[in-house]
């Protein structure tokens, strides 16, 4: 695993289970420790606007929003509405491979 360090106490994060991404507002992307993004997690503007994007459960609702957004796509595809949303679906995947590649692998 890369050298990563914790956003909050600016340790390094030696083992993968101990790591935290979570996405920080719209496109901030910051790794933690697991105790550290517990106790973050305590305030309340954190809780509102800060998720983790490395679980499995994150990982299978972006692809299934992805999913439905491609099928809506298709049966609605003059809607701009539609396409937008869809638009965002694939960015939500592109956070997640970001992530992925760049403290995961």
């Amino acid at each position: 695993m890369k050298n990563i360090s914790c956003e909050k106490c600016l340790e390094d994060i030696i083992d993968k289970d101990d790591l935290v991404v979570i996405n920080k507002g719209l496109f901030s992307i910051v790794p933690y420790h697991y105790k550290c993004y517990v106790e973050e997690m305590k305030s309340f503007y954190s809780s509102l606007l800060s998720k983790p994007i490395n679980t499995r459960v994150s990982t299978i609702e972006t692809i299934m929003l992805f999913c439905i957004m491609t099928i809506v796509r298709f049966f609605y595809s003059d809607s701009y509405l539609v396409i937008i949303f869809w638009i965002l679906s694939i960015l939500g995947i592109i956070i997640r491979l970001y992530s992925f590649f760049k403290y995961e692998k």
